[in-house]
């Protein structure tokens, strides 16, 4: 059976779920623009304060609302029905998760700063360090939700989670991103005003955020509970 064809059944699959998961919950495709909304409001309160606390105030806030996102995207993903009325307990469900890893990383940085203060190849070193991250630990969310790790294990689960299947999980993801890139970018630099375009793109592209954190949540969860050998087995039978 050809790989190609057992991993596009494999994504197929995926996709299906998340459309199944969305359409119980539609109006959980509101949920990025709406927290966006808050986020911003939030910033631009606390924007005018000064003083240390406001940054902290701020900070907490942002973990919160993140935590709320992924407490609905994990119900989406079970495919059970979310319930805006929960939203409270949404802000804490993973409020120290979130935190916990974030601190993890934020020293991590703060070492590496430090030891490369005097380097004057400092950035670039500083670059390729964010970059490996960034890839390595792109599988963070996921994990937090589905793994309920804390700290340094969510990042090592990440980690290893990557290593054993990144051609399988960065491959549609490069091409969904690849796809907006070109669709997006067009439209900001059209001729229509920005404030014309600005809201329908803004929730349409929280749309299809949504969308693609509950595809990445149904890939995780395929990728993490299977080997190569497993999917090849599995998806094989299926019908194109």
């Amino acid at each position: 059976m050809n790989v190609v064809t057992v991993y596009a059944r494999l994504y197929a699959d995926c996709l299906g779920k998340t459309f199944k998961g969305i359409r119980k919950n539609a109006w959980t495709l509101l949920l990025p623009m709406g927290l966006v909304f808050v986020a911003g409001l939030a910033g631009a309160v606390f924007g005018g304060l000064l003083g240390p606390l406001a940054g902290i105030a701020l900070s907490l806030l942002l973990d919160a609302l993140y935590s709320a996102y992924l407490y609905f995207v994990a119900d989406v993903v079970r495919d059970t029905r979310a319930n805006i009325k929960e939203f409270q307990q949404a802000l804490g469900a993973y409020f120290f998760s979130i935190m916990n890893v974030l601190f993890v990383v934020y020293l991590t940085n703060l070492v590496l700063g430090y030891a490369l203060a005097g380097n004057p190849n400092g950035w670039v070193i500083r670059l390729g360090v964010w970059l490996v991250e960034t890839v390595l630990l792109s599988a963070v969310p996921e994990v937090l939700y589905q793994r309920g790790t804390y700290g340094m294990q969510s990042l090592l689960e990440s980690v290893k989670f990557v290593q054993e299947n990144w051609i399988e999980w960065f491959l549609p993801q490069g091409l969904v991103l690849g796809g907006l890139y070109a669709v997006g970018v067009p439209m900001l630099g059209s001729d229509l005003g920005l404030g014309m375009i600005l809201a329908p793109v803004s929730l349409l592209g929280g749309a299809l955020l949504h969308v693609f954190m509950v595809f990445r949540g149904h890939l995780f969860d395929a990728l993490a509970t299977t080997s190569h050998r497993q999917r090849m087995f599995r998806y094989r039978g299926l019908k194109a």
